[in-house]
């Protein structure tokens, strides 16, 4: 889990990016470290608010 950690943060920091395919991109990482580390990792991410982050990425596709 340390080693994923320094990659997690920057994948969250990309969900903020300005260009839209970035943002999938780093979604679908996330989607695939969370399948390969399992709960401890949701446990993180929902510690580290991935749900404001993902509720302002749908705000931008709802409104496009």
């Amino acid at each position: 889990m340390a080693l994923t950690q320094g990659i997690v943060n920057a994948l969250l920091d990309r969900l903020t990016d300005d260009n839209e395919e970035v943002q999938c991109d780093a979604l679908g990482s996330i989607d695939a470290l969370v399948a390969h580390e399992g709960q401890s990792l949701c446990k993180e991410l929902y510690r580290k608010n991935i749900l404001t982050l993902i509720e302002k990425m749908l705000g931008k596709v709802s409104f496009t």
